[in-house]
């Protein structure tokens, strides 16, 4: 039996035999993705310890335990702090007891490895807001919500799925020009990822409606920050309505009103009448036909599902439209 896992708790009861070792916080991989993310020089480290490292950093190579996706959060971070106070040793001594408090107010949330990716993630959430504020008041942009909320409502995002960056855009609300500023923070500091959409495996690249979209810019999240997105929408109870807020979004986005739009939805669930996703009104994106289903089922409109699937107009238009996998889903 083969067990794969990021779980240290996890490989120490699969057995004596472990192929591949959990890595060493103070090992040269850990060192090379900290320092890569961080953009700074420092003397080449021996194979075993780096001895140019200081204690601050030693500190937050120990709380990351290894584990790259949170090297990556906190070495962005740093840099960020480094570019603020023009000195390396200065912001990871500012950093580290800063990351440590994060993450010990975290308790028992999540594994220890989860902690500190999500102490990084929060941390990295407030330094964001400082800029964010900043770039609402320069751009003039109207958006009641901070950025610790957008970044929590990726949680309507699946696993290892690719999504365009014009559906965030219809989540926020906002254009895509602004939509792309808050992604490219996001980025800056490691929080998601740009990806153009490939193609999937085993369909023709002409297959479906989808194929218009290869090539156009998205992003990803690694799977551990989507569990972060997931749990703090869990904790503060907002997934549904992020879910409800995409679903609205694009009714808005096709010229009816938010009034307009929030009772279409009222009449949905009270009649069990499914609003017209099929229709020319709903942009083809080539990602929302394919996820209505989850996105309704997730916002708690199971009777508007129920009745969508046993429309034969949105049979007829997704068996057209090659819109399969999401719906069967």
């Amino acid at each position: 039996m083969a067990i794969s896992t990021r779980s240290v708790a996890i490989a120490r009861c699969a057995g004596s035999v472990v192929t591949f070792e959990a890595r060493d916080p103070l090992g040269i991989v850990s060192v090379k993705i900290f320092l890569a993310h961080a953009a700074r020089v420092v003397r080449r480290p021996s194979p075993d310890r780096c001895p140019a490292i200081t204690d601050s950093v030693s500190k937050i190579l120990c709380i990351c335990g290894g584990l790259p996706i949170a090297l990556a959060v906190t070495g962005c971070a740093v840099a960020r702090l480094t570019s603020d106070l023009g000195d390396f040793e200065g912001a990871c001594d500012a950093y580290a007891p800063r990351l440590e408090r994060k993450r010990s107010a975290l308790g028992d949330e999540d594994t220890v490895e989860g902690l500190s990716l999500n102490a990084g993630i929060l941390l990295s959430l407030e330094y964001l807001e400082v800029e964010f504020v900043k770039w609402k008041a320069k751009c003039a942009v109207q958006i009641e919500h901070t950025i610790s909320d957008l970044y929590t409502s990726l949680c309507v995002l699946e696993h290892q799925t690719w999504v365009p960056v014009s559906v965030l855009a219809v989540l926020w609300s906002l254009d895509e020009d602004a939509t792309m500023d808050i992604v490219n923070l996001f980025c800056d500091m490691s929080l998601t990822t740009f990806r153009r959409r490939k193609p999937r495996s085993g369909f023709s690249e002409h297959a479906g409606s989808a194929s218009r979209h290869y090539g156009e810019l998205g992003i990803v999240l690694h799977d551990l920050q989507l569990d972060f997105c997931q749990q703090q929408a869990r904790k503060y109870k907002s997934s549904s309505f992020w879910h409800a807020q995409l679903l609205n979004g694009y009714l808005e986005s096709s010229r009816t009103s938010s009034v307009d739009s929030a009772a279409k939805a009222t009449q949905s669930i009270i009649r069990c009448v499914p609003r017209q996703w099929w229709s020319e009104a709903v942009p083809e994106d080539g990602y929302i036909h394919e996820n209505v289903a989850r996105h309704l089922s997730c916002s708690g409109q199971r009777f508007e599902l129920a009745a969508l699937l046993l429309d034969a107009r949105w049979t007829h238009a997704r068996s057209k439209n090659w819109w399969y996998l999401g719906t069967q889903k």
